[in-house]
Order: C-alpha cells, then structure tokens, then sequence
C-alpha cells in the first residue's frame, strides 16, 4: 500500500511539474560548493575523476538519486531528462554542457543499478553520466556540493547548475521546470563570454 501511495504521489508531482511553466526556487540560491576530485565510476565501469574529469571546465547540470527512490529520484530524472533534451537541440549546449547524475547510496548502487535505474526512467545516458563510488568518497563530496545527508531516503530535491571553472553554482529546491534550469545554463555560459 505504502508503495503504491509514493507510485501515485510520483505520478501526481510529475504531472504537475511537466504541465507548469515554472515550480520551485525561481532562480534558485547561487553560492560557491566545495569541490572535491574523487575517483567515481559510470555505468560502464569508466573511472571518471569528478572535478578534473567527469566536470573538466563544462558548465554542470547535477542531481542526486538512489535507485531504490520511488518517490523524488524519478520526478527529479524526469526533470533532468527534459534538460537532457533541450541541451542536446544546440549545438553549443551540447559542446558546454555535462549533465551528471550521482547516487546517495553508492553502497547500493553499482554501476549496473545506475544503468538500470536511468533504462527504466527512459534514459539512455550517453554523455549523460550516471557515477557511483567508494562510500566515503562519495559522501565527502555530497558534503562539499552541499547535499548529504545521513538517511537517503528522507534526501530533498536539489539539482545544482553551476559553472566548474569559475565555482559559480545555483542549487534548484523542490521541482524546477528545465526552462528555467536552461536559463540558469545560458546566463553562466553569458557570463563567461563576458569575462
């Protein structure tokens, strides 16, 4: 019963964050994040160093699931996906922008759940990475973005959009509509034509 109630809470929320022109933290709180270059595995087994790596210089667009979520990680993927989407119709967003997906429960989650969890949302990653890694690891760097927390499933809703090189980022409460995430996207790639 209880599964069925979160399935049609999802369903709800979903509905109403896709039919919505704007929900959530309008232009989000923008702040600087601690950035900390662990190893993290895709869902092919690469090994990608976050900052140096999987980040490299990109303007970022990044959320936090586990895959076990039945409630606010597949709202928050489908949110993502719709990003995913707009980025990959410009040619200039797809060559700026990474888009990366990392779990809150890397002792659950392995390379395959992760593969598993997007296939299921519809998701096919590509450039899109989904990381997993060593607990601790990853829990160090949940803490510098800004974003652990100690029981996973009690985890809010934060998509981070930020600019790497510059560690200038916009944490996204609640259910952002993706136009307003590309918003955020096109006024640091601004930024940095700019400067």
């Amino acid at each position: 019963m209880k599964t069925f109630f979160y399935t049609v809470l999802s369903v709800v929320l979903l509905s109403f964050i896709l039919s919505s022109k704007v929900i959530g933290a309008g232009l989000g709180t923008s702040h600087s994040i601690k950035l900390i270059d662990h190893e993290m595995i895709d869902t092919q087994h690469n090994v990608h160093k976050l900052v140096s790596g999987a980040m490299a210089g990109h303007i970022v667009v990044m959320n936090f699931i586990y895959t076990d979520c039945t409630t606010v990680c597949p709202v928050s993927s489908q949110i993502m996906k719709a990003v995913y989407q707009k980025i990959n119709s410009s040619v200039e967003l797809k060559q700026t922008v990474r888009m990366i997906t990392l779990s809150l429960n890397p002792k659950l989650d392995t390379p395959q759940k992760m593969r598993q969890f997007a296939e299921k949302m519809g998701i096919h990653a590509g450039s899109w990475l989904w990381l997993t890694g060593r607990s601790n690891q990853v829990n160090e760097i949940l803490l510098g973005l800004r974003t652990y927390t100690s029981d996973v499933a009690e985890h809010s809703n934060v998509i981070l959009v930020g600019d790497s090189a510059s560690n200038h980022w916009t944490s996204f409460y609640q259910f952002p509509n993706s136009s307003t995430i590309i918003q955020r996207i096109n006024d640091y790639l601004n930024n940095r034509k700019q400067s």
